[in-house]
C-alpha cells in the first residue's frame, strides 16, 4: 500500500523508474513560489474519488494506459480540463 504523498504519485519519472530531477525541480519550484495556500494540483488529485483523478494525470503523463478495473470509473469529462490545467501550472 502506498503511504506517500498524492501528488508524489504524478511526480515526472522516466520509462526506467528513475525520477526526472529536472521536471522534479520545476514541481518543488511552482510549489515553494505558491506558497502553502496555492495546491492546485493537490486540490485536483481531489475532484473526484481517489485514486481515479491520480490514475488519469499518471495516464496523461504516458506512464499507464487507460485500462481500470472494477469497481474504478473514468475520470468525468467535466474534470479533465481543471486536473490537467493544474498538472500544466506544475510544469507537469
Amino acid at each position: 500500500m502506498y503511504t506517500g504523498s498524492m501528488v508524489a504519485m504524478v511526480t515526472p519519472m522516466r520509462t526506467d523508474g528513475s525520477v526526472d530531477a529536472e521536471a522534479l525541480a520545476r514541481l518543488v519550484e511552482f510549489h515553494i513560489s505558491q506558497g502553502t495556500n496555492a495546491q492546485p494540483l493537490r486540490k485536483a488529485l481531489f475532484f473526484e474519488s481517489n485514486p481515479i483523478p491520480v490514475k488519469w494525470a499518471v495516464e496523461q503523463l504516458g506512464f499507464i494506459g487507460p485500462t481500470l478495473r472494477l469497481p474504478m470509473t473514468p475520470l468525468s469529462q467535466s474534470s479533465h480540463g481543471e486536473v490537467r490545467d493544474a498538472m500544466a501550472a506544475a510544469g507537469l
